[in-house]
């Protein structure tokens, strides 16, 4: 999946998302301008991505991926540490993590290795369903509010909420997995790297670290 792509349906989906939330209260938009009933499909489309550009921009979405992309990175990181293989400054190891040079290293690695860029192509696929679970738990739950508290009324809210408090662990739970999933993608691609390309691995991994003044 290109990364065009891949940003297109992280904007798309979520605001897909909100609309889909919005139909137990379709009737009483009306009165606002808006009839969900008689919104063609690219009025539809429109109207789904200014609403996930609304979503993206917020970075509401970082509650729930943020401690997932660290996993995900660390993991990265760590992997490729042990292909490294040398001793690094604590302090210095601490700085790449938090600044991300490693990924520099792998990626680069990755762009120059066509089965490597297969894997990746997976990678990002997986990335759909990461990042999706997590859009769905939180617009979720925000709805679930909104409904539990009568903010927003149907002729069943209790019902309402309750279906949305089960979609919401249900897409915590998939989260979960997509993220196993894709550390599960990233050590075959470690894999790969510290079987073919160790020394490539050593010589940028130097490179980085001869940047700070205690090794100089």
């Amino acid at each position: 999946m290109e990364q065009t792509t891949l940003k297109y349906l992280r904007v798309l989906i979520p605001g897909l998302i909100i609309l889909i939330g919005l139909l137990p209260i379709k009737n009483q938009l009306i009165g606002f301008g808006v009839n969900l009933n008689e919104l063609n499909q690219n009025y539809t489309l429109l109207f789904a991505i200014t609403l996930g550009a609304i979503y993206y921009q917020l970075n509401i979405q970082r509650i729930i991926t943020s401690h997932s992309h660290y996993l995900i990175n660390k993991n990265i990181y760590d992997g490729l540490l042990k292909t490294y293989s040398k001793n690094i400054d604590e302090n210095i190891r601490k700085d790449i993590l938090k600044k991300g040079s490693y990924k520099r290293v792998f990626y680069c690695i990755i762009d120059n290795d066509e089965s490597l860029k297969q894997k990746a192509n997976l990678v990002r696929f997986n990335g759909i369903f990461w990042t999706s679970s997590a859009d769905i738990f939180i617009i979720s739950l925000i709805y679930c509010c909104l409904y539990h508290f009568n903010v927003l009324t149907t002729t069943n809210n209790i019902a309402l909420s309750k279906a949305l408090v089960i979609i919401m662990w249900s897409a915590l739970f998939l989260h979960v997995i997509s993220v196993r999933k894709h550390i599960k993608l990233g050590n075959e691609q470690l894999k790969v790297i510290d079987q073919l390309y160790k020394n490539e691995v050593e010589k940028k991994f130097e490179s980085i670290i001869n940047q700070y003044p205690v090794n100089k």
